[in-house]
């Protein structure tokens, strides 16, 4: 994330720095043969990091300049003996240490679950555990990506994404070569359920539009999936001035990366427009779960760049040749951006960035998204949930606010479960709590503003100063998810401080459950009463969503049919 255009800016000024009208949206869809390469863990390992030379802060800006990549170039490791396609449940329910004790500035930490797997990533690199914690596979992202260096010497900002259409690891990072600020995506895809073993690798180029070579360079890129197609998105900035230029959606056909193939096609867009014709920015992917329509109504975009809206930029076809926009505008309540937070036991105050969607989840016919706000003098989380079946007609379903006085809650992250349940994962702090990780949940049947009392997933234990100064950053992504293995469980993944050093910090993934798991316990409040009945009854009649119990986007006869036969068997 850039300091040099967001820090210090309110997000309505943020929307008038952005509001200037331009022509349509541009498209092109091209066939393309990128570096690539497909290798094995062991090949990664083998291979020596790529050591760059450190990048002054007197450069001009480039994305994420604290990450230098001189500093995550340990060689890694791995555990050629762990490969079992289904690892051992013992010991699990505990959560367990990543990373530890780095120094790059931010973490930017990121991670998926599935199959019996938790990988873990920051802008250090990316590592392999089984689900109860033992780490089989660790390298920087240098070394992970070098068989497909294209002249980059810095690499920040990951996502990692495990696909339950395809049961395949995703891995995107945008690369820079620093000394003319020309940029690629590395995309990396594994060949099957379990991360360890073989994996195909692309270095994209991500300044073209289509293929033609423009003067700008991509910024916070982020990844996001669905049935059929793999979408990055990027900010694109002037290589001369780093001027903001426009917003950029790729579409890549999902099939070339999951066979591994060395042709990729793929749509770009850009100059992409919010709904009101304004230049959108910091656009956000959806990661898209099965559950719902067959065939979804959109891959879904969001960003929050204006108080008081959500901008929804649907592509529709974008696994095929000629994708389309459509797009709306949800109202929303009006929001204020993120207050500094305090800490426990120092004066040094955390960025806690500037408000916008950091991460977005479609599931059942449900957008989900979270970002931070100011509210009453500190940063709170606010969250909601849109109804989408009837897009570009969708319509806010439930929203509300995770504050608690004189506590600062920020960079939140989002996921549902097969029952409905949304749970969003935090950091948090205040004067007398060091920085630590929280959650708060809803089940589909709480009142349409109702979030939990935040729970503790993990407690700081000191004081963090990173480089220096005040206020510093402290982010930039945390990571929620559903373990898909039984689709209710869910995980958290963030930073916390080292608990000895003060300038490092640490990372912890942490399993939890919460929510009502009884179908028919429709109040969650955790019996099967009449009122349960009542509740589902007016909700049927007035053909809300959240009677839809097949999830077949249509509230008929069959829900009803399976409240009862819930109801009268006691799940």
């Amino acid at each position: 994330m850039r300091n040099s255009v967001i820090l210090g800016m309110t997000l309505l000024a943020l929307g008038a720095l952005h509001s200037r009208a331009q022509a349509a949206d541009e498209k092109a869809s091209v066939v393309v043969e990128p570096v690539s390469c497909v290798e094995d863990d062991a090949a990664v390992l083998a291979r020596m990091a790529v050591t760059p030379h450190e990048l002054a802060q007197t450069h001009r800006p480039l994305p994420e300049l604290f990450a230098s990549l001189h500093a995550a170039t340990f060689s890694g490791t791995i555990d050629n003996g762990w490969h079992n396609d289904e690892v051992n449940e013992a010991n699990e329910g505990n959560g367990f240490d990543s990373f530890s004790g780095d120094f790059l500035f931010p973490a930017n930490t990121t991670f998926a679950v599935g199959n019996g797997y938790v990988v873990t990533g920051t802008n250090a690199g990316i590592r392999y555990h089984t689900s109860y914690g033992q780490e089989i596979f660790s390298a920087s992202w240098s070394t992970f990506f070098g068989s497909v260096n294209t002249g980059w010497d810095f690499v920040a900002q990951p996502t990692i994404v495990f696909d339950r259409w395809s049961n395949r690891w995703f891995a995107v990072i945008p690369a820079i070569r620093s000394i003319d600020t020309y940029t690629w995506f590395l995309v990396a895809v594994s060949d099957d359920a379990n991360p360890q073993g073989t994996w195909k690798k692309w270095s994209v180029d991500s300044t073209v539009n289509g293929t033609q070579a423009t003067g700008n360079w991509s910024d916070w890129a982020r990844l996001g999936v669905d049935k059929d197609a793999i979408v990055v998105t990027a900010n694109m900035y002037s290589r001369t001035g780093d001027v903001f230029q426009y917003s950029k959606i790729r579409c890549f056909k999902k099939a070339d990366l999951t066979s591994f193939s060395s042709t990729l096609h793929y749509s770009d867009f850009w100059n992409v427009l919010n709904p009101d014709n304004t230049k959108a920015f910091a656009v956000v992917p959806a990661e898209h779960l099965p559950g719902g329509s067959p065939n979804n109504q959109a891959f879904f975009t969001a960003n929050n760049q204006t108080s008081g809206k959500i901008n929804l930029i649907g592509v529709v076809g974008a696994a095929t040749t000629n994708p389309s926009l459509v797009k709306q505008t949800i109202s929303v309540p009006a929001y204020a951006r993120p207050n500094f937070a305090k800490q426990m036991e120092s004066g040094v105050q955390l960025d806690c960035g500037d408000g916008r969607i950091q991460n977005l989840l479609w599931k059942y016919n449900v957008l989900s998204t979270a970002y931070s706000v100011g509210q009453s003098g500190v940063t709170a989380i606010r969250w909601h949930q849109v109804a989408s079946q009837n897009f570009p007609a969708a319509s806010l379903l439930a929203s509300g606010s995770i504050f608690e006085p004189n506590v600062w809650q920020w960079y939140p992250s989002i996921s549902v479960n097969k029952y409905g349940t949304l749970a969003v994962g935090f950091s948090r702090s205040s004067t007398s709590e060091h920085i630590g990780l929280g959650y708060s949940y809803r089940s589909p049947n709480d009142p349409a503003d109702y979030m939990s009392p935040t729970a503790i997933v993990k407690s700081g234990t000191r004081d963090y100063y990173g480089e220096g100064g005040s206020p510093i950053r402290w982010g930039d992504y945390t990571g929620t998810t559903v373990d898909p293995r039984d689709d209710t469980t869910f995980w958290h993944y963030n930073a916390y401080p080292n608990d000895v050093w003060g300038d490092t910090w640490n990372t912890w993934a942490q399993p939890f459950q919460v929510g009502a798991t009884l179908v028919a316990d429709y109040n969650a409040d955790g019996f099967l009463t009449g009122d349960d009945f009542d509740l589902f009854g007016v909700r049927f009649e007035e053909g809300d969503p959240r009677a839809d119990l097949n999830h077949d986007t249509f509230v008929t006869g069959d829900d009803y049919d399976s409240f009862v036969d819930a109801f009268e068997n006691g799940y």
